[in-house]
């Protein structure tokens, strides 16, 4: 069963520690003034081997945020709006 870690677990991790019980991390966009979606970020996770899958709310999810995650190269997005997220995604083809 894959898991992911709550939010002690996405602190020990950007803080350079390890979470081998874990397969990926599963975030908000923004968390206590963190920006877990940022390209840096991303860039980050991926060089330490955990892909990152961003949950939008109603408060995080507009259209901007989709071209941003895309770019940030995010390996997914749970969306509450997904006729929009696919508009977007064959609007960028």
């Amino acid at each position: 069963i894959h898991t992911t870690p709550g939010p002690g677990g996405v602190a020990t991790f950007f803080s350079g520690g390890a979470i081998p019980q874990h397969q990926a991390l599963q975030v908000p966009p923004v968390l206590g003034g963190l920006v877990f979606s940022s390209p840096e970020t991303v860039a980050y996770a991926h060089e330490r081997g955990m892909p990152i899958i961003v949950f939008l709310q109603e408060d995080t999810e507009y259209e901007a945020i989709y071209d941003a995650l895309l770019d940030a190269g995010v390996d997914g997005i749970i969306t509450g709006r997904p006729a929009a997220m696919r508009a977007k995604l064959v609007e960028r083809g």
